[in-house]
């Protein structure tokens, strides 16, 4: 974690965590992440490059964009160089698979994740066919799954994805992996290194599909589980630690903004969450000096003094109740339960930050309302915060007007 202003700690109740090891000021920028695997969202990607995840000045329909040269109509690009980088290195072993998975009747959500698993896993493959790259996978496979926590539905939906993604190593991968020295079955279990969830996982996979699967493709039933239980496990991990990004740039600054992408930043998994975060994050929309299209950026909303835990807000920040005049003492005990009921929900844990503890007691938070008063755009119906800017200063991540 070079130049980073934060140390990775472990601690008895919270496990890996953030801390920063030197005094921060307030607007501080405290850590860059790149991301491992990005995709457009299903319902932008008519109008992101699947390659540099550019973002159009306008909404513009897929026929102003490249397409593939396939004409799959799953991907779209800003350039003909873009279309050829993503084809030589990803797209030519995703492209004739991926009619496969948007046939089958997935929600944009599942389809949306679905791609960005399949990039993972392309991802990896390319790590392994080019031995000298310094593997990224690995940084992804140290996070935790919380494979356990999902509720049965979940699971089940996992595990058809991790059966349609088990057919695309299988067909799309693996096999340009074999040679005299590394045979079809013995990549297979090595495609996914080992981990102890995997051993611990437990799936009721139908014995017609591990048969179908065995005959066509002539490996054991046990490579062919070990192979679905580990993309099953890297669904998990996917599903709890990626960030989606937003932008302002389709529905204007009065609007919440939109989704338009989804990544992993495995170094950025380790940031606990707070409703009253200390750490604010913008995504980075375009090449710059400084940052890359896809970074995440992770700055101070106050000071910190060294050894003091860095955290980030894993929901909406929600202002709402601390820009009324008079707020009932009810309004925000619900506000409160309803926000704790969508992070057990999404992110499996109950919050128990200082800003839920006074707002269960009705009681809007001090540090909170510093928050809000310091970073909140004061522009009229303006729905952005502020962020830091090169020059020290800052400006609304929304309208982009100066405090």
């Amino acid at each position: 974690m070079a130049e980073s202003k934060l140390d990775i700690i472990i601690t008895q109740d919270k496990g890996r965590c953030f801390v920063v090891n030197q005094h921060v000021s307030q607007g501080e920028i405290v850590f860059i992440c790149q991301p491992y695997g990005i995709v457009p969202f299903v319902i932008t990607k008519d109008f992101i490059c699947a390659n540099c995840i550019c973002i159009p000045k306008e909404r513009t329909s897929s026929n102003k964009m490249i397409e593939c040269r396939q004409k799959c109509h799953h991907t779209f690009y800003c350039s003909d160089q873009c279309e050829q980088h993503d084809w030589d290195k990803f797209h030519k072993y995703e492209c004739s698979f991926l009619d496969k998975i948007f046939e089958i009747g997935f929600t944009n959500y599942i389809l949306t994740y679905t791609r960005q698993i399949m990039r993972m896993l392309t991802l990896r493959f390319y790590e392994i066919m080019n031995k000298s790259c310094v593997s990224k996978f690995e940084d992804v496979w140290k996070l935790c799954s919380n494979y356990e926590k999902f509720t049965m539905k979940t699971k089940d939906e996992y595990e058809a994805v991790a059966k349609i993604l088990t057919e695309y190593v299988l067909t799309q991968l693996v096999p340009h992996l074999t040679s005299g020295d590394m045979d079809f079955t013995r990549m297979v279990y090595s495609f996914l290194p080992d981990r102890a969830d995997v051993e611990k996982l437990s799936i009721n996979v139908s014995n017609s599909w591990i048969n179908t699967m065995t005959h066509t493709y002539s490996i054991s039933s046990d490579a062919c589980k070990q192979l679905l239980f580990k993309i099953y496990i890297l669904i998990c991990i996917e599903e709890i630690n990626s960030f989606f990004l937003t932008t302002f740039l389709f529905d204007g600054w009065t609007q919440s903004c939109s989704k338009y992408a989804v990544a992993v930043y495995p170094q950025a998994s380790f940031f606990n969450h707070s409703c009253s975060p200390n750490l604010g994050r913008f995504f980075i929309e375009k090449d710059g000096d400084t940052f890359r299209t896809g970074d995440i950026v992770f700055f101070a909303m106050r000071s910190l003094e060294k050894g003091e835990e860095a955290c980030i807000t894993y929901t909406n920040l929600e202002p709402e109740l601390y820009i009324q005049e008079l707020v009932d003492t009810s309004e925000i005990i619900k506000s409160q339960a309803k926000r704790n009921e969508r992070l057990k929900e999404i992110f499996l844990f109950d919050c128990n930050c200082v800003r839920c503890i006074n707002e269960s007691k009705g009681i809007l938070d001090s540090s909170f309302v510093t928050l809000v008063k310091e970073f909140k755009c004061s522009k009229t119906d303006c729905t952005g915060w502020l962020i830091p800017t090169v020059d020290d200063c800052k400006i609304c991540e929304a309208c982009g007007s100066s405090p």
